[in-house]
């Protein structure tokens, strides 16, 4: 599971822009604080193009935190299906696809 997007110069960390980027998750974690505060932590890579190769690199990263709740809340099948749901709602993702 990915997201398509196209990205600006101003979104990549090697200022190109992409007509068809890929993002994937790379890391998923859900932390407790001592307050009982669950918050999910995401690892966003995104990639000009899908990677054929594992030793590709990724052209942006993105480390975002949530509530547990806010994730739980949206559409999907399982956890990180809900993960890629919110990813969604972002502005920098709008208008994305599933690849």
């Amino acid at each position: 599971m990915a997201l398509s997007v196209s990205l600006t110069q101003d979104q990549t960390t090697v200022g190109i822009s992409t007509p068809t980027s890929y993002f994937r998750l790379v890391t998923v974690a859900i932390s407790y604080t001592r307050e009982g505060v669950r918050n999910v932590m995401m690892d966003v890579a995104g990639y000009l193009q899908k990677p054929v190769h594992p030793d590709i690199r990724d052209v942006t990263f993105w480390r975002l935190y949530e509530p547990l709740p806010t994730i739980e809340a949206q559409q999907g099948g399982d956890f990180i299906a809900k993960c890629y749901s919110y990813l969604k709602t972002l502005p920098e993702f709008t208008n994305s696809e599933d690849v």
